[in-house]
């Protein structure tokens, strides 16, 4: 079972995402859950360890960013999930930071749904041959 774990604290975006990339993903090894925020996004991680995070960087109480370094506590660099943060805010700064954690991918908003789709896919690939 593939597990994707989504982030966002913008309803409409979330939804939009999750049903797209049901569409994308409709294999039942498949399952795709969300949470709208970070405390929220970090408790989900702990009961379900996913496989891909998607998670906005800006959210109220605990941002993408902060939510990754818990989990990257939690787990160790060589067991955390394939990451993928998303922010429309201070693209260049974002990714200084990131910079510091290469399991971690920026994709600025706005983004297509299909390139999240080809990241998700290519991470999954990515934990399959190494």
């Amino acid at each position: 079972m593939v597990t994707i774990l989504l982030v966002d604290d913008d309803a409409n975006l979330l939804f939009l995402v999750e049903e797209y990339l049901r569409s994308v993903f409709p294999d039942p090894h498949f399952e795709i859950t969300v949470a709208d925020n970070g405390k929220d996004g970090l408790e989900k991680f702990k009961k379900l360890n996913p496989d891909i995070i998607v998670s906005d960087f800006r959210m109220p109480g605990m941002d993408g960013l902060e939510m990754f370094e818990r989990i990257l506590a939690l787990c160790g660099e060589e067991n955390v999930p394939g990451f993928i943060l998303t922010s429309g805010y201070d693209k260049f700064a974002i990714k200084r930071r990131l910079c510091e954690y290469p399991a971690v991918s920026f994709l600025p908003k706005p983004y297509e749904l299909l390139t999240l789709a080809r990241i998700i896919f290519a991470k999954l690939v990515g934990k399959e041959g190494g």
